[in-house]
């Protein structure tokens, strides 16, 4: 779904709606542990998803994921139906309550972008890593770019 453009946010909650429990669960795995840890092993779906014990056993080996994320993701793997109909609620509770409100200002949009662009052609680096937070400047080189992006849509 990441390469997908979607006209609007009903348009996404009705693609998700159409993907298979099994299927989220396995781009869950393969997405967030990686395809290496998990062995690109397609099997292991239908292995952790009939099998609650092997399902502890592989978040346990597995997920680096604190103890809690543990237990919700042994919760998500147990139930896939229940886990698919909780996340497309909250994903329509936040398009009702939040996106809804967000306001659109397309004058606003593009003074921030321009503003934005001259930030960076002006300070460079200095004003990333103010945008990012997350670097000090002697950390910064050639190896290690990061790649900030407006959406527009």
């Amino acid at each position: 779904m990441s390469e997908e453009s979607f006209e609007d946010d009903r348009v996404l909650l009705q693609r998700i709606a159409s993907v298979s429990p099994k299927d989220m669960i396995k781009d869950f795995l393969f997405i967030e542990l990686g395809a290496k840890s998990v062995e690109y092993d397609e099997g292991v779906v239908d292995r952790i998803l009939h099998n609650q014990k092997e399902a502890l056993v592989f978040i346990a080996k597995k997920a680096v994921l604190t103890s809690q994320q543990k237990a919700v993701m042994l919760d998500f793997i147990s139930n896939p139906e229940k886990m698919k109909e909780d996340d497309l609620h909250l994903l329509k509770w936040y398009e009702e309550r939040v996106y809804s409100t967000s306001p659109y200002d397309e004058k606003r949009l593009k003074e921030s972008r321009k503003y934005l662009q001259r930030n960076l052609s002006t300070h460079g680096n200095e004003y990333l890593l103010k945008l990012t937070d997350n670097l000090h400047y002697e950390e910064l080189n050639e190896d290690r770019m990061i790649l900030l992006v407006l959406c527009t849509s």
